[in-house]
């Protein structure tokens, strides 16, 4: 009896054993290929700043939470409009996040808050962006609701609708859902009516005419046609629908005609109409498709005059109801007075570098204004890192110059901190430097998602 018990209780102990080793072999490897993907594959970031909104919002807490596809750029080349995350050229330990607009090779310009690039001995040409992309730079004009992204400024001012002579409105504070305002005709049966608000980029009061009008359009009896007009500097464009059924969609530029197209819209009941111009193209969209549209190349012989932007909204034989109006503008890419783009400067791209721009542009500091400063010393080596200054030593990131001791504190391009001692360098006041490129090396990969907070989960366009 004696005997058969013992390879009873050893057999008890064995499973015990094996399921330790088994399970902590289990955790071993499951830390390894965390680690793995973590280098190689995907890695998560948090967005401290603002530079990126309204696409990903940045706080020093609670802001996004992005993950960054590190293997994407191992099996593809980089896009334009691409989100990426690199590391910060004149401070390799910081990691910086923004869209890449320029790619080795090419010669970029900005003029009147668009891209325009030159490939090897061509010309100019502005640079579209995908419905996807566009569609995430929308910023708001009208109504101004509660964002929860600031561009550094504050929130703009709100126009009102007015009617246009004889029209007549009625019902306002549109934008909210379920609230309305209906237009009606005057006794020659056409009605108008206009937005009486600034339509800017207001941290710099640049005027836009990159704009989007969109609204539920309900046709009442005996509405024949639906207009809607945005006019900015020497560029006006008309758009008009039939009521409801089949009918010709028409875009007018400058009052001659520029495109049309035979469309079908609901017999009755109401439908999504939007109106806009972006990026040198004008376009009807109905219930979120895209009917008509018309791609042009900008004047560049013609002087550049401010915009002042006009959006007005019609109508043919009878009234509208106008339900969730709103107003949209595009991401205006401003020139600093000073940087690597004042006015409206050409920047030519060396191989195996890019260029990126954040899409809060007014609170951005990207290729347009990183500037390094280089200090040769005496032996011969060269320290460099970022121009940005400092008065008093304690920020340890940024450069600073002790006016009574001469010695420079300066963290180089490698993230390390430097003093230098007066009698170390040459020049006590070096010349700064424009460096907006990113070297292809820098890049750590492509920002794909937004998993944090949860209300904001999304991909990233």
């Amino acid at each position: 009896m004696d005997k058969a018990a013992a390879p009873e209780t050893a057999n008890k102990q064995k499973p015990g054993g094996d399921w330790i080793s088994e399970n902590l072999e289990a955790v071993i490897v499951a830390i390894i290929m965390a680690l793995v993907i973590r280098q190689f594959c995907i890695e998560a970031f948090k967005i401290p700043t603002s530079s990126m909104e309204p696409t990903l919002i940045g706080r020093e807490t609670g802001g996004d939470r992005i993950l960054v596809n590190k293997f994407a750029y191992k099996v593809k080349a980089p896009r334009r409009w691409d989100v990426v995350v690199f590391k910060y050229p004149l401070n390799r330990k910081k990691n910086f996040i923004k869209r890449l607009v320029g790619l080795p090779g090419e010669e970029i310009m900005l003029r009147a808050g668009d891209l325009y690039v030159r490939g090897p001995g061509g010309a100019f040409e502005i640079q579209r962006k995908p419905r996807e992309v566009q569609d995430i730079l929308w910023q708001e004009v009208y109504p101004v609701e509660d964002a929860e992204w600031s561009n550094g400024i504050g929130k703009p001012a709100q126009g009102e609708w007015r009617p246009v002579e004889e029209s007549e409105l009625k019902n306002g504070s549109p934008g909210t859902e379920g609230a309305s305002m209906t237009l009606m005709p005057s006794r020659g049966g056409k009605a108008w009516m206009y937005y009486n608000g600034f339509i800017y980029a207001h941290a710099e009061n640049v005027e836009i005419g990159d704009l989007i009008v969109s609204f539920n359009a309900v046709p009442l009896d005996g509405m024949e046609a639906l207009k809607a007009a945005i006019a900015f500097g020497p560029e006006s464009f008309e758009f008009k629908l039939p009521a409801s059924g089949k009918g010709q969609a028409e875009i007018l530029r400058n009052r001659k005609p520029a495109a049309s197209a035979d469309v079908s819209l609901p017999a009755a009941g109401p439908f999504e109409a939007a109106f806009y111009h972006a990026d040198a193209v004008a376009g009807i969209r109905i219930n979120g498709k895209d009917v008509l549209s018309f791609e042009y190349e900008p004047d560049f012989s013609a002087e550049f005059t401010s915009l002042s932007p006009v959006v007005k909204i019609g109508t043919e034989g009878g009234g509208i109801e106008l339900r969730n109006l709103k107003i949209h503008r595009d991401l205006y890419y401003f020139t600093e007075a000073g940087g690597t783009f004042n006015d409206h400067g050409r920047l030519r791209i060396p191989p195996d570098n890019y260029v990126v721009l954040g899409d809060n542009s007014s609170s951005s500091k990207d290729s347009r204004l990183w500037m390094k400063v280089a200090f040769e010393t005496l032996d011969g080596s060269v320290v460099e890192g970022d121009a940005d200054m400092i008065t008093t030593p304690n920020d340890k990131e940024k450069y600073f110059r002790d006016e009574v001791t001469g010695d420079v504190q300066i963290t180089d391009v490698n993230g390390r901190r430097v003093h230098l001692k007066r009698n170390q360098v040459k020049d006590f006041y070096p010349k700064r430097e424009f460096a907006p490129f990113v070297p292809a090396e820098n890049l750590i990969g492509q920002a794909f998602m937004v998993f944090w907070p949860v209300k904001r989960l999304k991909l990233i366009r």
